[in-house]
């Protein structure tokens, strides 16, 4: 059962931000040009590759040398599938939903300000990886009680300042594979037929049927997957460093 909200809806505060003071109101954005809230969101939605990964960095740039224009694009962009994550989380599932979604917001905001500028590809995923790892860190309790998100709204800096969350190994898979179809790393097919091996019911042999493939074939199958994603992960850690 959960708890009665605490906080005003910051999704509700922020969409009606967005639709009446940026969506239809042109601004400039440096090398980027001159857009309405509403045109840049929808560039970065249609840019794929190198193209989005320079539309999100400059306007990431331009956010930590203080154009407040250019943080609240990314943070529209990112209340959609920050609203999705959180609700994975279950270690949360005491708090209302109102609560939740503060929360992953909040997170969201603190990924864009805390953003390390030296990683200049895979940045969308970049950005969803970080507000996982906010929404759900492994530090101990003592560490977490001093660690909070650093927006201007109180009441999630206190809610993140006291939760302890512990994350199931079947979530971290789910948000694994998330972060690498945000990234491209893994295709949707080669995503899906991971989550059935690692996440389903079904065993392997089952599968392989259901597929109208050898089970040694669909073995190699998710064996190159496998690799591939690890591939990916060890290229992130690096950039990392």
């Amino acid at each position: 059962m959960s708890i009665e909200a605490t906080s005003p809806s910051l999704a509700i505060t922020l969409n009606d931000d967005w639709a009446t003071q940026h969506a239809n109101r042109e601004r400039h954005y440096d090398s980027l040009g001159t857009f309405t809230g509403a045109e840049l969101l929808q560039a970065i939605a249609t840019a794929r590759g190198e193209e989005q990964d320079r539309l999100l960095y400059t306007l990431i740039t331009l956010a930590h040398d203080g154009n407040q224009a250019a943080e609240r694009v990314l943070l529209q962009e990112l209340i959609a599938p920050a609203r999705e994550m959180v609700h994975r989380v279950t270690a949360m599932d005491t708090y209302s939903r109102t609560d939740r979604v503060n929360v992953a917001i909040g997170a969201a905001w603190e990924s864009i300000r805390s953003y390390r500028l030296h990683r200049t590809a895979h940045v969308r995923g970049n950005l969803t990886m970080e507000t996982l790892r906010l929404l759900a860190p492994r530090r101990p309790a003592a560490e977490t009680a001093a660690h909070t998100i650093t927006v201007s709204n109180e009441d999630l800096a206190e809610i993140l300042g006291t939760w302890d969350p512990e994350p199931t190994p079947e979530m971290e898979l789910a948000n694994l594979f998330q972060w690498a179809r945000d990234t491209g790393i893994l295709n949707r097919e080669e995503i899906a037929l991971l989550a059935r091996v690692e996440l389903g019911t079904e065993s392997k042999r089952e599968i392989a049927a259901d597929l109208g493939i050898a089970y040694d074939a669909l073995r190699k199958r998710a064996l190159r997957i496998r690799t591939k994603l690890a591939q990916g992960v060890r290229t992130n850690l690096l950039e990392c460093v």
